[in-house]
């Protein structure tokens, strides 16, 4: 058995021996706890010492505690009752306004990524034609042509050249 589980166990037998001795035990209970005493040794030594514990507690001085300690110490648990309301509202505003601030930062993000992507997508027709606008713009020329070899002869020559495009056919 494990030194946890035997604390485990001799931790339920005191709350059980002192719920005895205060008689907050119901009838099924105390008949248990009496059976048990009648033939387990260490529990009867157990209660022995819980006994002499309960005794010497009756020879300890009994202190006087006036009206202002009563208030005094109300007084402190309210102010720590305040303290700690006070603190869980802070907190409670601190994860409040980080998660707007992210749940905000996230639609931001989706907002540039969707735009982005909608922008690229719907400027793949207009790349397409930008790339394809010098053949267009020489279309006339192109018609009387009279072979695709004919054409790149012209282009090795730097006919269709234009300032900063450079084109391949």
């Amino acid at each position: 058995m494990s030194n946890d589980h035997h604390a485990l166990e001799h931790d339920t037998m005191v709350e059980e021996l002192v719920a005895y001795l205060d008689g907050e035990l119901d009838t099924e209970s105390n008949r248990r706890v009496e059976r048990r005493l009648a033939r387990d040794a260490d529990y009867r030594q157990q209660l022995r010492e819980l006994q002499q514990s309960w005794d010497l507690l009756d020879h300890l001085p009994q202190a006087d505690v006036d009206q202002s300690f009563t208030e005094s110490t109300i007084a402190m648990v309210a102010l720590q009752t305040s303290d700690d309301h006070q603190h869980a509202r802070s907190r409670h505003s601190r994860q409040r306004r980080l998660m707007i601030g992210s749940a905000l930062a996230c639609s931001v993000l989706v907002f540039v990524a969707a735009f982005s992507a909608t922008r690229w997508w719907a400027g793949r027709q207009d790349r397409k034609l930008l790339r394809d606008l010098p053949v267009i713009e020489n279309l006339d020329h192109y018609r009387y042509a009279e072979s695709i070899e004919f054409l790149r002869l012209l282009e090795r020559e730097g006919l269709f050249v234009e300032e900063g495009l450079d084109h391949e056919l």
